[in-house]
């Protein structure tokens, strides 16, 4: 363990992890709809997180939810649907998330 009053540098132990709730436009005529959105650290970390892990994911529909990109600062998602018109059935996706770095 390293004692930070002795240490020129603090070793981070505990990736961040939250919840994430993001309301989605589905107005448009296509079939297929694709959403992005950033959720970003509470910290800039030391270290890229190798994963996202995902827990009570809710869809009010059928989705997929899948992360695209990582960084230092946080993380992009992506969620697809499919549909046409006015029945997306889908306007809301939420969940809790997890960074986890797998040495």
């Amino acid at each position: 363990m390293v004692d930070p009053f002795r240490s020129d540098s603090i070793e981070q132990r505990d990736m961040p992890s939250g919840s994430c709730i993001f309301e989605l436009d589905m107005s448009s005529k296509k079939r297929w709809g694709r959403h992005r959105n950033y959720v970003a650290f509470p910290v800039k970390l030391t270290r890229i997180p190798t994963s996202i892990s995902f827990t009570d994911v809710e869809f009010d529909g059928t989705a997929d939810l899948v992360v695209t990109k990582i960084t230092q600062k946080g993380f992009w998602f992506m969620v697809t649907s499919q549909g046409t018109g006015e029945r997306w059935g889908l306007t809301s996706v939420s969940f809790d998330w997890e960074a986890q770095y797998n040495e």
